[in-house]
């Protein structure tokens, strides 16, 4: 579901792998990205090259643009990219959900005054992430809203799998 335009923006790459394994380069930083497996299988499925923690779109997503617009933050970058599709550019992506402890060091340093929605994935390992950032997030002063994955969701996994089911559905 991703455009030719999103695509463009994000820089992504193809590659097939020493495995012969078709793979999207995610880039999320000039020395960082993630490539990840499109042939429905899942062993190694991402592929993480570089450091862990590199937040992808925090560049973009956290530049104070006067606006006091919220700083969504997801777990995988095709969920950023869905809702940047939708025209919501203030979105970052974690990559795993753990990776919470790079996103409050970097909001304590470059964008202490913003709010932040985490809405990460629908499964019991998102749930127990966003618990935990948000506790991590108000430990250190930052504001933050932790959205209900069940019910901004639904059935679906993720950002991704629920716009792609329903796009009206999502964004409105």
């Amino acid at each position: 579901g991703i455009t030719r335009e999103t695509a463009s923006h994000f820089m992504l790459g193809y590659m097939v792998d020493q495995y012969n394994t078709p793979r999207i380069v995610i880039p999320r930083s000039r020395h960082d990205f993630t490539a990840r497996r499109i042939d429905g299988g899942t062993e190694y499925k991402y592929l993480v090259t570089g450091r862990q923690g590199v937040l992808f779109n925090a560049k973009e997503a956290m530049k104070d643009k006067g606006d006091k617009a919220p700083v969504v933050v997801v777990e995988g970058e095709f969920d950023a990219m869905s809702i940047y599709q939708g025209g919501y550019n203030a979105v970052i992506a974690l990559g795993t959900a753990t990776a919470y402890k790079a996103l409050v060091e970097r909001a304590k340093a470059t964008y202490p005054a913003a709010t932040f929605i985490f809405a990460l994935d629908n499964d019991e390992g998102g749930r127990e992430a966003q618990s935990k950032a948000k506790a991590s997030m108000e430990a250190a002063g930052l504001h933050c809203i932790a959205a209900d994955p069940a019910k901004l969701y639904g059935e679906s996994k993720d950002a991704a799998e629920a716009i792609q089911k329903d796009t009206e559905g999502f964004f409105g």
